[in-house]
């Protein structure tokens, strides 16, 4: 259709296998979320709390692992995004959200050590891109109006970001590796 490589042919998705197995090169398997410990509270600063998270809003649905001979700079330009799931993704309402279907994350990977000042501009690293898609039970929360204070927050990010560089600093990843 467009001419661009389909995201996630690069990518295997080992949900459901044994964690104790050996995967492929350049697998993920899909998480809930809940193994992570994050801030609780609008008083952590104060009480320095941490409990275990709520399940993500999103779920990944693509990966890949490229290298190209330039910094990739927005993996949308280059790869053809997932489709709509069919029976899954009500187009309509996820509109009514004002959150975005997909989100992608470049995570990029430089392959030299860093220059002591300076950018790093000659090192064009690789990529690790991901695609989530919004979980119906996301939208649905939008639409009821009973989104938990994580997708309140989401909402004003994604409100703002756009125009303050103060909400541009502040989205944060957590992985377990």
């Amino acid at each position: 259709e467009s001419g661009k490589p389909l995201a996630g042919l690069t990518g295997h998705d080992e949900t459901g296998q044994d964690e104790n197995a050996e995967f492929p090169p350049n697998s993920f398997q899909r998480e809930d979320g809940t193994s992570f410990k994050v801030r609780d509270g609008p008083n952590y600063y104060k009480n320095k709390k941490k409990n275990i998270s709520a399940e993500t809003l999103y779920d990944i649905v693509a990966q890949d692992v490229v290298k190209d001979e330039k910094i990739i700079k927005n993996a949308s330009e280059i790869f053809e995004l997932p489709k709509p799931r069919p029976g899954i993704d009500n187009l309509e309402d996820i509109k009514k959200t004002g959150l975005p279907r997909i989100i992608i994350f470049n995570i990029q990977a430089f392959l030299q050590s860093p220059p002591m000042f300076g950018s790093n501009e000659s090192d064009p690293g690789c990529s690790i891109v991901q695609y989530y898609h919004i979980k119906p039970e996301t939208v649905q929360a939008c639409l009821d109006g009973t989104e938990s204070t994580a997708v309140k927050l989401w909402k004003r990010y994604f409100d703002e970001w756009e125009n303050s560089d103060d909400m541009r600093k502040r989205l944060k990843g957590v992985c377990i590796v």
